[in-house]
């Protein structure tokens, strides 16, 4: 808004009328000289966006790698090398270069935004200076200049309307306002919202139709789209998915527990009198082995695949970790037009002098009443297929957006207007102002010339001869489709003396009422049964728009997101508090950029995750904020580039298919990390035991670094192929397990003391026993290897036991354990192989004791699944249908 502050000119200056606003801005009907232009251009600045610090590409490369996570596994990867674990070490680069590529080309995507809304800006204007017509760049526009406007240009800055001929602008990407805005000279109310200023127009936006003089009333950064572009900066490093969040705090807690285990570990042996050498490589094959180098591979690969899915249902994924934020997502606040609605006017019904009401589908029926308005409505449109001989979903219809809503009811009935003009041709015609409010053809109808009028009820009413009661029944008809958001056009006839062949303003009187053209933006055929599936399945759905509150609440009723009386609200009635009072509403009607922020902040601010879908420049910054930014594939390039996901052919059914893949990709991450950090916690309570009980090393540096690669990467890459999620992911943010639940974290210590007990009892026993100390290692190498190849059929299934899911389900899975038992036979039977690892041959009655304690893990792994998630089963039936809890 023009607020008074630094760079802006006056309070409200909608408020005043044009010569108080030439007063306020020190100019005049005739502009500003080029002496007064060029000082405020060089006191002020260029009208341009604001720019953002950009740092050099060598800093954006090094900034990938300075990542918690990245750091332990830069770290890890080095000492890999040190040990000659040269396979360990190239899955830990690849893993951060894959990583590092991925962060280095997102940080692009503000600049991006940027860019795109600076385009919109930089183009030729024509301003009056010394009293003369000029072109210069938009960007040496200034405060107090005049611009001309016309038909198609882009408006260079903010600007209060002096004079207007039928001025309208196409303001869609700012306000989401579908139709075409009306702009007149006089003055509006101080407290009126952007979207209602009349007499404002402002930069970005199109000139649709008519001329216009206007006064430059803010540049740059203190235009609407200036304030945009702020709020991008603004939000510039928020736009982090939640699966960012949790993995850097993961990184920052593996980090400090097993550098702390390592240098433990290390202590103990040197305090129980083990050579300091093999300690130290011990200590730091720890180190390497339990954190879980295979955790971002495997992740990414799980991101991969269900962005793949994702695509296959029409939404794209420009940003791979927001796809499992999708899964956790709890608010759904979407835009009107172009999500809800189809984003272009259409004919819905006739209202007749009678009051009969014909709906769409009846509106070819043979009745001569309704073939006459139909007939007389088609004459009236201006609009013109630009590719006639093309298909119709190739089509392409210019016009105003009422001119092609009539064409395309034409053609849709069959109802061809050039074959109706060569049966009526037209004669002459008056075009639509707003000062008029009508606009009227003059057509031959046989013999007689036959006037078309077409406009603003409360006109054409007023035109016409009728009686009282048809009036009075037209008046409140037009007050009932007025509040559920429709809009209406009348139309009237006469017919004139034989031979005029000129349409005069003087003959618009004693009309012939016709009846009532209703139009609507409609909402798309999928959303309303889209949006009861998203319900179903837990969302909260509101509708978030800059369009009029009666216009939102109508669209909220009838998709099914207003869910009673007293849920809506306009931007200007927001508290400041909003947190608090947010859940008491449905829809959220006149809202500013800086309002959709704030609402997507107060829902997170209670903690539920949010996705925002827009398709505005308007958008932008509330795309940013949310956990996850979802554009229409319609929409502005702006929007498209602060999103993380794109719907390809804007249906809203595509976010519901999209949350149902997150979540199954949810389950998946939380699968590949239970599993993973399960078995690193195995390998470093296994060490400590005995190392504690003074017994030789349960498992070599060798062998830990092979259990870590073998193990960890083939079947945990395998769970991202899963296609069933979880009840347990299904649930609500709050009770759900997740990376930072304590529940899961109490899962994996009490499954690592229970597998490793039963594992250390085994060594302690050989050992004991006189057993030779390669043959206990190698059994307790083989025993905790065996029991991850087992345990993650169960790991696969946290909602249900094990032996109730088939285990084929997932032919990947099932690929990589044999993988993983035959890459064991490798370290066991091939010589040169186990001299490396120092491991010795076992026989049948050893593999059978191994394949015992497994089995037992498992169901030691299944009692834990039982204590942690019993009472979760509920959830199932639930979730099992719509979002993969099978």
């Amino acid at each position: 808004m023009n607020d008074t502050k630094e760079g802006t000119t006056t309070l409200n200056i909608y408020a005043l009328t044009a010569q108080e606003a030439f007063e306020r801005l020190g100019s005049g009907p005739e502009g500003l000289t080029t002496r007064e232009a060029t000082r405020r251009l060089e006191e002020k600045g260029p009208n341009a966006l604001p720019r953002q610090h950009d740092r050099g590409i060598l800093a954006i490369a090094f900034a990938q790698f300075t990542d918690p996570f990245i750091l332990i596994l830069l770290a890890a990867g080095v000492i890999s090398l040190v040990l000659s674990a040269v396979v360990d070490a190239a899955i830990i680069f690849a893993a951060v270069l894959i990583n590092g590529v991925i962060g280095f080309f997102q940080e692009y995507k503000v600049s991006e935004i940027i860019k795109r809304l600076k385009s919109q800006l930089r183009h030729a204007a024509v301003v009056v200076r010394d009293g003369q017509m000029r072109t210069v760049d938009s960007a040496q526009v200034v405060v107090g200049d005049v611009v001309i406007l016309r038909q198609g240009d882009r408006i260079p800055a903010d600007a209060r309307v002096i004079k207007e001929s039928d001025l309208r602008t196409n303001e869609v990407p700012l306000t989401g306002e579908s139709m075409p805005v009306e702009k007149v000279p006089e003055p509006v109310d101080d407290d009126t919202p952007v979207s209602d200023r009349a007499n404002m127009v402002y930069s970005g936006t199109l000139v649709e139709a008519g001329t216009g003089r206007v006064l430059i009333t803010a540049t740059g950064t203190h235009t609407e789209i200036g304030r945009i572009a702020a709020l991008v900066l603004r939000e510039r490093g928020k736009d982090i998915t939640p699966l960012q969040r949790k993995f850097r705090k993961l990184a920052k807690v593996l980090g400090l527990v097993f550098v702390g285990l390592s240098i433990l570990l290390f202590a103990i042996g040197i305090i129980v009198g083990l050579d300091p050498l093999m300690m130290f490589l011990t200590a730091v094959a720890v180190a390497v082995a339990a954190v879980p180098e295979s955790l971002p591979i495997a992740v990414s690969v799980v991101l991969a695949v269900g962005a793949r899915r994702i695509l296959e249902k029409g939404g794209l994924v420009r940003k791979m970790s927001a796809a499992e934020a999708l899964g956790s997502v709890e608010v759904i606040a979407t835009d009107k037009t172009a999500t809800l609605t189809e984003g272009r006017m259409s004919v819905v019904r006739f209202v007749l002098p009678d009051g009969t009401e014909v709906e769409r589908e009846a509106m070819g029926q043979d009745d001569a009443e309704v073939a006459e308005l139909f007939r007389f409505l088609l004459l009236s449109s201006d609009a013109f297929v630009e590719n006639p001989e093309a298909s119709e979903r190739e089509r392409r219809i210019s016009g105003s957006p009422i001119d092609k809503a009539i064409l395309m009811l034409g053609l849709n009935e069959g109802r061809n207007r050039k074959e109706l003009e060569e049966q009526f041709p037209r004669l002459d015609g008056i075009p639509f102002s707003a000062a008029l409010k009508y606009s009227a053809v003059l057509n031959r109808v046989r013999d007689r010339s036959v006037l078309s009028v077409l406009g603003a009820p409360e006109v054409i009413l007023a035109a016409s001869s009728m009686d009282e009661a048809v009036a009075e029944r037209m008046g409140a008809k037009t007050e009932a489709l007025a509040s559920q958001g429709l809009r209406m056009l009348a139309l009237a006839t006469k017919e004139l003396s034989e031979g005029t062949e000129k349409a005069e303003q003087d003959a618009i009187g004693d009309l012939r009422f016709r009846g009532l053209v209703v139009f609507s933006d409609p909402i798309r055929s999928d959303v309303i049964e889209a949006v009861r599936q998203s319900q179903e399945a837990g969302n909260r759905l509101v509708i978030v728009t800059g369009d009029h509150i009666k216009t939102a609440e109508y669209i909220g009723r009838q998709v099914g997101i207003l869910q009673g009386h007293g849920r809506v609200i306009e931007g200007r009635n927001l508290p400041e508090d909003l947190a608090l009072v947010v859940e008491r509403y449905d829809v959220f009607a006149r809202v500013s950029p800086e309002d959709k922020v704030r609402i997507v902040e107060a829902f997170q601010s209670n903690g539920k995750r949010i996705a925002m879908i827009g398709d505005g420049v308007n958008d932008a910054p509330a795309l940013l904020r949310a956990d996850i930014g979802v554009a229409v594939g319609s929409g502005t390039d702006v929007a498209k580039d602060a999103s993380d996901l794109v719907l390809l052919n804007d249906s809203f059914r595509i976010i519901v298919e999209a949350i149902r893949q997150g979540r199954i990709l949810f389950a998946n991450i939380l699968k590949v990390t239970l599993f993973l950090l399960s078995s690193a916690f195995s390998e470093i309570l296994l060490i400590m035991g005995s190392l504690l009980a003074g017994l030789p090393l349960a498992l070599l540096p060798g062998q830990i670094l092979w259990v870590n690669i073998i193990v960890d990467g083939l079947p945990a890459i395998s769970l991202a192929f899963d296609r069933q999620g979880t009840a347990v992911s299904a649930a609500s943010a709050r009770h759900r397990l997740d990376l930072s639940s304590p529940r899961l974290w109490a899962m994996i210590l009490l499954f690592s003391v229970i597998t490793d007990g039963a594992l250390f009892a085994l060594f302690a026993w050989l050992i004991s026993n006189g057993s030779a100390v390669d043959y206990a290692r190698t059994m307790a190498f083989g025993g905790i290897g065996i029991t991850a190849l087992l345990y993650v059929f169960s790991v696969r299934v946290l909602d249900r036991p094990v032996w109730k899911a088939n285990p084929f389900s997932n032919p990947a899975l099932v690929f990589a354990v044999a993988a993983g038992f035959i890459l064991y036979g490798v370290a066991l039977y091939v010589p040169r192989v186990a001299e490396l690892l120092q491991t010795v041959p076992l026989n049948g009655n050893d593999w059978f004791l191994l394949l015992t304690l497994g089995l037992f893990n498992v169901a030691m792994f299944e009692f834990v699944k039982r204590l942690f998630l019993n009472g979760r089963q509920r959830l199932k039936a639930q979730y099992a249908g719509e979002y993969g809890g099978a």
